[in-house]
C-alpha cells in the first residue's frame, strides 16, 4: 500500500483524519490499534457494525506500515508536512 492509499479517506472513512499529515495519522492509527489489540486480548472483540469496519480498517493499515513508514521517512518533511502535497 502506498502512502496515498494509507490516507485516503475514501478508502479507509472510519479511520482517516481528514487535514492530519501522515505523520499523525499513522500515529493516532497506531494508539487506535493497540487499544483494538487491547480489547481483543481482553476477549471484547467489535461487534457494532462501524466498529467492526473500524477495526478492519486498522488491521489494512497495521498490515502496511512497514512500506508505509519507508515511503514517509523518505519524504521532505518526513510526513509531518501538509497533506496531500501540492
Amino acid at each position: 500500500m502506498t502512502l496515498t492509499e494509507y490516507m485516503d479517506p475514501e478508502r479507509f472513512p472510519h479511520t482517516t483524519q481528514p487535514g492530519l499529515n501522515p505523520a499523525d495519522q499513522i500515529f493516532l492509527d497506531a494508539v487506535n490499534y493497540d487499544d483494538l489489540a487491547a480489547d481483543r486480548a481482553a476477549g471484547k472483540p467489535p461487534t457494532h457494525p462501524d466498529a467492526i469496519a473500524t477495526a478492519a480498517e486498522l488491521d489494512a493499515k497495521r498490515a502496511a506500515q512497514t512500506e508505509v513508514m519507508a515511503e514517509m521517512s523518505a519524504l521532505p518533511g518526513r510526513g509531518n508536512d501538509p497533506w496531500p502535497p501540492e
